[in-house]
């Protein structure tokens, strides 16, 4: 009866290797998530409060409610954000 085939060193080496820059690959990739995300979350947030300020500013006089002014605020922010981050 015939014997299975046994992996050479060098083949199981070289498979680990693999395995072990997939992983490091992995770990760079989440990291680099992870922190573009707290970028654009941050940029997002500081955008907005900005802009909701200014327009808590110019609508003194009209009397607008606050829940309108938050909303038109996130709504602005897309378009703020795209010019801001290239």
């Amino acid at each position: 009866m015939p014997q299975p085939a046994r992996k050479s060193k060098s083949s199981e080496a070289s498979h680990q290797q693999r395995g072990n820059l997939s992983t490091l690959s992995r770990y760079f990739g989440t990291r680099f998530f992870v922190a573009t995300a707290a970028v654009f979350s941050g940029a997002f947030v500081l955008v907005w409060l900005v802009d909701y300020i200014d327009l808590i500013g110019k609508s003194v006089d009209q009397n607008a409610p606050a829940s309108v002014l938050v909303l038109i605020s996130i709504y602005r922010v897309p378009q703020l954000m795209e010019r801001l981050l290239p």
